[in-house]
């Protein structure tokens, strides 16, 4: 099947979870193409950098380094890369993004089941990095179930480990901000999926946790602890079968530790961190003494 039948599927199937797609000249399927050993760029300007399609080529094999050991589903599948030439345009393309997103992932099951990535010209790269991490984890825990989700708090520490590695890797400069752990969130609240803000603590927080996860032990227990999640063990469960904490109090308690080698943060009180009652979490959370 050529790449204008395909796209034009991949497009329709995106149309039924994405409302309201632009109906103008700038089109998606009017765009230009460009196709690279792990994507097919689908792009709303002129031209496209080389520079750009070099360093995404550049993430996926470094992503597919991180990832190998738990999938090799990116080694010959490709992604479907949509490059908006602006902002406004990405907002208001065909997948309807999150307000304030820098790239969304997503995956269109059916007939022909591809995953997609969107994003738009000069977000930071630091952004695409980030959401890119997202897709190869998701796209792990999608091949046990096309409806099974990693934990937030996962997802989203991984993403900000993966992006200062590629970053570094890379030697481009990190527009990201740092994220250094100045206060600590009870962990049970912050595990908690029912969130509805989440704070710069807070993703500094899922940093360092994942981090202790993948470099505090054993590597396999990682994988073995991702695994065990994405075919349905709870978190409780999977703590306590590969890293053997009976509880998240008791992970608490082990991650501290682990923290304390450098920066010795202390746990904030709980009732100083409690959640307003709408579950918003924006409010300052106290500074860790120097």
């Amino acid at each position: 099947m050529s790449r204008a039948p395909v796209l034009g599927a991949l497009l329709a199937a995106a149309s039924l979870s994405a409302s309201g797609a632009r109906a103008d000249s700038h089109a998606e399927e009017s765009w230009g193409a460009r196709i690279t050993p792990h994507y097919n760029f689908h792009h709303q300007t002129r031209r496209i950098h080389s520079r750009f399609i070099s360093d995404i080529e550049n993430v996926h094999r470094l992503l597919r380094h991180e990832f190998w050991s738990l999938s090799n589903r990116f080694q010959s599948e490709k992604v479907e890369f949509f490059l908006y030439e602006d902002k406004a345009a990405y907002e208001q393309g065909r997948f309807r993004p999150p307000r304030g997103s820098g790239g969304i992932a997503l995956f269109m099951g059916g007939k022909i089941k591809k995953w997609i990535f969107a994003t738009y010209e000069g977000v930071p790269f630091a952004t695409v990095a980030h959401e890119l991490t997202h897709l190869f984890f998701r796209a792990f825990f999608f091949e046990a179930s096309e409806s099974r989700e990693p934990p937030r708090w996962l997802n989203e520490g991984l993403a900000v480990l993966m992006e200062k590695e590629i970053m570094t890797k890379l030697k481009r400069p990190n527009e990201a901000p740092p994220r250094d752990v100045r206060t600590v969130i009870p962990m049970a609240q912050f595990m908690d999926p029912r969130l509805s803000t989440l704070s710069a603590e807070w993703y500094a927080q899922a940093g360092s946790v994942v981090r202790f996860l993948r470099e505090g032990q054993r590597r396999w227990k990682f994988d073995r602890f991702c695994r065990e999640l994405s075919q349905g063990a709870t978190v409780d469960q999977a703590l306590n079968t590969n890293y053997g904490h009976r509880s998240i109090g008791e992970f608490e308690s082990a991650w501290l530790h682990w923290l304390k080698k450098g920066t010795a943060p202390k746990a904030a009180p709980a009732a100083a961190v409690a959640p307003k009652a709408d579950g918003d979490l924006s409010q300052q959370f106290p500074e860790l003494p120097e």
